[in-house]
């Protein structure tokens, strides 16, 4: 059922309060979200240049090819299972996101994208990573003539499908393309995560009055309770560090920590056939943003804390992206 407006309220909703009306906003907010909004496809663009390819300068895009077709066969058959550990979501990657793709194309590049990175990880064949690529870069700028008309309630779920493709691209072009600074591209891909879920914080009620609802319910704690002493013992690290720390950096490490703690309690207890992922992938957007300036700089605890995270995402699901 579709939370009230208390549940969205409560500590047991991962999204922060920054959902608002769909009356008029405040000009500091409006500007707030569009610079967001740029960070986050200027990082989008910073991902998908690991991959060799670029796009020449037309805008629009050429039709869809031959190839194209066999990804969207591919993506249809298999990969749309690798999206969520909860079977009863699979008809929503399957049927769902490719009808409202077909309605909001850069959702359709995106999934392209992903669809062949997945498909190099078993086929090793250049053509792939050029499609990918070339897929991506189309959606990028698809994605930045919608943000100039503005995100608004027709186009929000391809715009919140599309953000969780982006996670899976982010972190596979990492497992396709030898990683030259892997933290580096992980410290990105959270940013990116961070970025995209600014975009479409502000139709949440919009999302879940949707046929995305589902997803949308993933990122909503469920009670699920199981030990995560290993991550709470990270505080006694932080304690016994002996301090130097810059200013309010140990109660930021605090901060993640505790976050991190919750998310892992739930995620472990999640009982088999219910989605995790959408719990995981809260923590990066849960972090208090000096969080990513320490990891930025190779902070030790900052990159311990962050090594724990990896191995919560790594034991939660068999995730081909993340090989």
């Amino acid at each position: 059922m579709p939370l009230t407006q208390t549940d969205v309220q409560s500590d047991a909703c991962v999204w922060p309060d920054v959902v608002q009306s769909s009356g008029c906003k405040p000009a500091a907010t409006i500007s707030a979200q569009k610079r967001r909004a740029s960070q986050c496809l200027d990082s989008l663009d910073a991902i998908n240049r690991k991959l060799p390819w670029k796009l020449p300068g037309d805008a629009a895009g050429p039709a869809f090819t031959a190839e194209d077709m066999q990804l969207l066969h591919q993506f249809s058959t298999k990969t749309y299972a690798t999206f969520d550990t909860a079977p009863s979501q699979y008809p929503i990657w399957q049927h769902t996101a490719i009808r409202i793709g077909f309605q909001h194309r850069f959702l359709l590049r995106g999934l392209l994208a992903v669809s062949a990175l997945h498909l190099a990880i078993t086929e090793d064949q250049t053509w792939l990573l050029a499609s990918s690529s070339v897929n991506f870069n189309f959606a990028l700028t698809e994605i930045r003539q919608v943000m100039d008309l503005g995100v608004d309630d027709a186009n929000a779920p391809a715009m919140f499908l599309f953000s969780a493709a982006v996670v899976v691209h982010a972190l596979a072009v990492g497992s396709v393309q030898q990683a030259i600074d892997p933290l580096a591209d992980m410290v990105q891909c959270i940013r990116t995560i961070r970025g995209v879920m600014s975009i479409v914080q502000p139709f949440y009620h919009v999302l879940i009055a949707s046929e995305v609802e589902p997803l949308v319910l993933n990122g909503i704690r469920k009670g699920f309770d199981a030990p995560a002493e290993d991550i709470l013992a990270l505080k006694e690290l932080v304690a016994e560090w002996g301090g130097g720390w810059a200013p309010g950096e140990d109660t930021v490490y605090g901060e993640a920590i505790d976050h991190l703690y919750a998310v892992a309690r739930e995620a472990r207890g999640c009982t088999p056939g219910i989605s995790v992922l959408g719990i995981v992938f809260s923590w990066p957007h849960l972090l208090p943003e000096p969080f990513l300036s320490f990891l930025d700089d190779r902070s030790p605890i900052a990159v311990i804390i962050f090594l724990h995270f990896t191995a919560l995402m790594d034991s939660s699901a068999d995730f081909w992206c993340l090989d």
